[in-house]
């Protein structure tokens, strides 16, 4: 047939890769006329790599058709390109900062969960023992990066190879003990395991309770890991230069009083007094308009990255609470300022741990960028499959005291609450106030803070 050439296949000496160049038919073809059409193959490398077997051509009719290949291909990677970035821009314009999406959270939690966990060495607070009844108090929040955090990063590097000297029975009267020692006090009882695996070491020893404190020596040489019946002592060499009179607030023991600038610390014995006042608080509301106003629609442009497709939710006012749903969540907005914001995605039954569980808040809490106050792990419980970990706000190097009576549906004992179940975040509660210390307002004591904050909400 005229339209067809067959090409014969080349000898085994030169068999090379070809690429198909598709007929072209000029204006006034001539089908007797094999050379107008161009159906054949190629050498791979190119015109002029090897003599085309079978057919006569043309090479500007060919070098035009890979000139125009090669713009085709062009063309499909910009249009490849563009499509891409229209999916991106539609993301963003739809969710704002894509990679802070609660959805891909939860999506990649279950690879990721351990990843965050290093704030858990890190104590609630340091109190360093200066001698004299005097002590240097300094309060740590989980994401705080400063040269106290890397010396607790590397006092556990050192522990896990650290000499143990022997167990002692638990202490009461720390002030013979610790001969100006430094003390690392967690909020709550932190299992030796947890600790580790946060620090990234292996503990050689056995230590069966849970630890609420660490102790270091006033030279650095000796570490004791505190739990309620027994001290076990490491042999150790730690710069402990940094712990010095520029650390911290300056407290005094003292007895308590009724009017003297406390902070209490029950394994003290006593109260300490604090040499300069505390603050006073003013509040600010994240999810209100620059003037000041809270509204419906406006609240839920705040709220909308809590929502895997925010252009589905929807909105119900009322007098006492503002309601927002999708067909996985809900979030509810209390006239009181309490933001409830509650999962129902079906989660898979495989059981989680302490560990990655902490991780998955603690990554939430990373997502919430109207969250301004430091925080630190204040307590946890556990309720079948189901963790509750509980933060509260760090604010002019205290803890901050949370009014009673604050008037919501649940009692409210800390700022923020997370629970968690098989590594996914079901539920999140929190005040949605940013609170700030205000240095033209002084107070006399802690309770004098929580009296004030508690006046100010009302």
């Amino acid at each position: 047939m005229a339209n067809i050439t067959h090409v014969r296949k080349a000898r085994a000496d030169s068999i090379r890769p070809y690429i198909n160049i598709a007929p072209r038919l000029s204006k006034n073809h001539d089908p007797n006329k094999t050379n107008e059409r161009v159906w054949g193959r190629v050498p791979s490398g190119g015109l002029g790599a090897g003599p085309q077997r079978g057919v006569g051509q043309s090479p500007t009719v060919l070098r035009f058709e890979v000139m125009e290949r090669k713009i085709g291909f062009v063309k499909s990677l910009v249009i490849v390109f563009l499509g891409v970035l229209m999916v991106y821009q539609t993301g963003v314009l739809w969710f704002g900062n894509i990679a802070g999406r609660n959805f891909l959270l939860d999506f990649f939690a279950a690879e990721s969960a351990i990843e965050g966990i290093e704030g858990l060495v890190v104590p609630k607070r340091i109190v360093v023992d200066v001698g004299g009844a005097v002590f240097l108090v300094h309060y740590n929040g989980i994401f705080d990066e400063n040269y106290y955090t890397e010396f607790v990063m590397e006092m556990f590097e050192q522990l896990e190879n650290a000499d143990f000297v022997e167990r002692h029975e638990n202490f009461y009267t720390l002030s013979e003990f610790l001969n100006r020692g430094i003390i690392f006090e967690y909020a709550i009882p932190m299992e030796i395991e947890w600790l580790a695996a946060a620090a990234g070491i292996e503990m050689l020893v056995q230590i069966d309770e849970p630890i609420d404190k660490i102790i270091v020596s006033a030279d650095g040489m000796q570490v004791f890991l505190v739990t309620e019946e027994y001290n076990y002592e490491f042999s150790m060499d730690l710069d402990v230069a940094i712990f010095g009179e520029n650390f911290g607030e300056r407290y005094f023991l003292a007895e308590p009083t009724g009017d003297i600038r406390t902070d209490i610390i029950p394994w003290l014995g006593g109260v300490l007094q604090r040499e300069r006042p505390f603050y006073g608080v003013t509040v600010t509301n994240p999810y209100a308009t620059p003037q000041g106003w809270v509204s419906l629609n406006f609240v839920q442009q705040q709220i909308a990255k809590f929502f895997s497709n925010p252009i589905a939710i929807r909105a119900r006012g009322g007098d006492e609470v503002w309601i927002y749903m999708d067909t996985n969540a809900v979030l509810r907005y209390y006239y009181t300022h309490i933001i409830d914001f509650i999962n129902y995605r079906q989660v898979d039954g495989t059981p989680s741990s302490f560990l990655r569980d902490y991780a998955v808040a603690v990554q939430f809490l990373e997502q919430d960028h109207l969250l301004t106050n430091r925080l630190y792990l204040a307590n946890f419980q556990e309720n079948e499959s189901e963790r509750i970990f509980y933060f509260n706000f760090i604010l002019d190097n205290t803890t901050l005291p949370i009014p009673q009576g604050w008037p919501t549906t649940e009692p409210l004992n800390y700022p923020i609450t997370i629970t968690t179940e098989h590594a996914r975040i079901v539920r999140y509660r929190k005040i949605a106030l940013n609170f700030h210390s205000n240095e033209q307002l002084t107070l006399n004591s802690h309770s004098d803070l929580q009296t004030f904050i508690s006046n100010l909400l009302r």
